[in-house]
């Protein structure tokens, strides 16, 4: 028995020897790559800026040929940058020159006013 106690343990002991270090451990997959954004849809504030800003550029381009130039080249830009930056100025514009009937004192009565509260008023940019 003693024979093969010692027999044993060496049987044991010679694994030991041949064991190898443990293989080293694969770093992680890198993160799954993001889903692509979906493509921006014009919001509701984007088109009555737009239709605004062209049903406004009309309104002054008529002007303009009845050599009526009622409002600067820097005011035209001013109503463009308001009308971008203030979803209510565009909206109400719009409502102003569907019901005026194109009374023109009316339109530009607004147009006014706008420019005027807007230069007073530092905070809407």
């Amino acid at each position: 028995m003693k024979g093969c106690s010692g027999l044993l343990q060496s049987l044991t002991e010679t694994p030991r020897g041949f064991r190898q270090p443990p293989a080293p451990i694969p770093p992680p997959p890198p993160p799954p790559a993001p889903a692509p954004a979906p493509a921006p849809t014009p919001s509701a504030s984007a088109s009555h800026w737009k239709e605004a800003t062209d049903r406004f550029l009309g309104y002054v381009v008529k002007s303009k040929e009845r050599n009526d130039d009622w409002l600067s080249v820097g005011d035209i830009f001013k109503m463009f940058f308001i009308f971008e930056k203030v979803e209510k100025a565009a909206k109400s514009y719009l409502i102003i020159a569907d019901g005026s009937n194109d009374d023109e004192a009316r339109i530009r009565l607004w147009v006014q006013r706008e420019l005027e509260l807007r230069e007073t008023d530092s905070d809407w940019m």
